[in-house]
């Protein structure tokens, strides 16, 4: 059965109500390589300089949530103003869309924790809030609305029931939101 498509004549469906699962379609395919040269990419030269101010903004980060010992920072590598977390070994004989993990980016010479390291800290950081979902400042983090908190200045993890949700910066007391806008409730 081709789909009316060429180069699919092997291809089969599988149905859910034959099939154990969900319903999926699932195709192996092989690059033709013939008439290609293989071209290799330095990653140390695909990396954008950044300055040691820069550099030194992300560690001073790690360290002010309690993350400096953390063995990953020999790993964080930085490309167009973001920082990435990979092991450059791992990848340098692959083609790829997107490598590793975001760890933040930079934005006016400031740095700005990202999201996704927000979801990956699996609660090692030590600074954090911790809230409960029963909470109203629960609601108000994930509407994106800050919050008046105690606590230590600087950037903080937000967690709620122990689940980390996105970061926030304390300052004197106001928690400013850096949840994803893309992400906050309506």
């Amino acid at each position: 059965m081709s789909f009316g498509f060429k180069g699919f004549d092997d291809a089969i469906r599988i149905w859910p109500h034959r099939h154990r699962g969900e319903g999926h379609f699932a195709i192996r395919l092989k690059k033709d390589t013939s008439g290609q040269e293989n071209v290799s990419v330095d990653i140390k030269s695909s990396s954008s300089y950044v300055s040691n101010v820069a550099r030194e903004a992300v560690l001073d980060f790690f360290k002010d949530i309690g993350l400096e010992n953390d063995a990953c920072l020999e790993n964080l590598h930085y490309e167009r103003d973001k920082v990435l977390l990979y092991d450059s070994s791992c990848i340098k004989d692959f083609n790829y869309i997107y490598k590793g993990l975001e760890v933040g980016y930079f934005k006016n010479d400031r740095f700005f924790p990202s999201q996704a390291l927000a979801m990956w800290t699996d609660l090692r950081v030590k600074k954090k809030i911790e809230i409960s979902s029963e909470d109203i400042n629960a609601s108000k983090y994930l509407k994106g609305e800050s919050l008046y908190l105690e606590g230590d200045n600087g950037w903080t993890l937000v967690t709620i029931d122990g689940y980390p949700v996105g970061w926030g910066k304390l300052q004197d007391g106001l928690l400013k939101n850096y949840y994803l806008k893309e992400w906050r409730l309506m």
